[in-house]
């Protein structure tokens, strides 16, 4: 079903045209799962790219040495989560440093 969703970003507001699907959203590591009723495809909103720490980083930190970090296929953002799905932004595990 195509519908006219109105977007709300930092750069501003803007109204599109999008499909609304439902998908799921599985860990790297295939331990988790979020279940996401209703999402919207659209073009890209922003021109942005993946950035995150490297194995090589995580090792100069004690807290986080032991951390195992999967590869990335590719440094495009595909998916946007937006605070509507409130279980995809839960904190599953944490480390603090000293």
């Amino acid at each position: 079903m195509t519908t006219k969703i109105s977007l709300d970003t930092a750069i501003g507001e803007s109204h599109r045209w999008c499909t609304r699907v439902s998908l799921g959203l599985r860990s790297i590591n295939g331990k988790d799962y979020v279940d996401v009723a209703r999402a919207y495809t659209m073009p890209p909103i922003l021109n942005v790219e993946a950035i995150g720490p490297t194995q090589e980083t995580l090792s100069n930190w004690f807290h986080l040495n032991d951390v195992e970090l999967s590869p990335l296929s590719s440094k495009t953002l595909s998916i946007l989560i937006g605070l509507d799905t409130p279980e995809a932004h839960w904190v599953l595990e944490q480390r603090r440093g000293v």
